[in-house]
């Protein structure tokens, strides 16, 4: 059955089916809906509408009422409109690049600073820090410690921090013992 939208749809329940030769002298009623009959291939329509139907202008309107016609505005393009803003959006967005790409915005206050103290000269003397001795004692529990460490954070492939400890241990034991050597070669002469 089509519906008043186009759809094909079921008949409902109480449709009657009307034989192929009976279709064109059938009348649409409650039993015989107006719609398509048949098989699928072949389908026949029951329609509201015969060739002999005469369809007639609406009667005079009842006195009082007045008759209008669609009127207004015409539809107006906005395409310019739209045009213009983007084009006023796009010329904002290269202003704002060319503040930030300069520094920010060329109107901010200055805010005054404070004088900058004078730099003094520096001494011709190399730098050099003070170490102390390492006693052997903390040296080692210290390593131990930061083996110790090294090795749990260490097992986890994309642990950072375990790597950098390593590398932290690696060069504090390379610099003890070259400070040991020093001391022991200097103790020795």
């Amino acid at each position: 059955m089509l519906d008043g939208f186009g759809l094909l749809k079921n008949p409902p329940p109480t449709t009657q089916a009307i034989a192929a030769a009976k279709i064109a002298d059938a009348k649409p009623s409650a039993e015989n809906p107006p719609g398509y009959y048949g098989p699928a291939g072949a389908p026949r329509s029951l329609n509201l509408m015969t060739p002999k139907s005469l369809l007639k202008p609406l009667p005079a309107m009842p006195t009082g009422v007045e008759r209008r016609v669609y009127e207004g505005d015409t539809a107006q393009p906005i395409k310019p409109q739209l045009l213009t803003i983007a084009l006023a959006l796009l010329f904002a967005d290269i202003v704002a690049v060319l503040l930030l790409q300069a520094g920010g915005l060329v109107f901010r206050p200055r805010v005054p600073r404070a004088p900058a103290l004078p730099r003094l000269p520096r001494s011709p003397l190399p730098r050099r820090r003070a170490r102390l001795p390492p006693s052997p004692a903390g040296a080692q529990a210290t390593a131990a410690a930061h083996r110790a460490a090294a090795r749990t954070t260490a097992h986890h492939p994309g642990d950072r921090q375990g790597h950098l400890r390593l590398r932290a241990l690696r060069r504090w034991r390379h610099r003890t013992r070259r400070a040991g050597r020093a001391s022991s070669g200097s103790a020795s002469s």
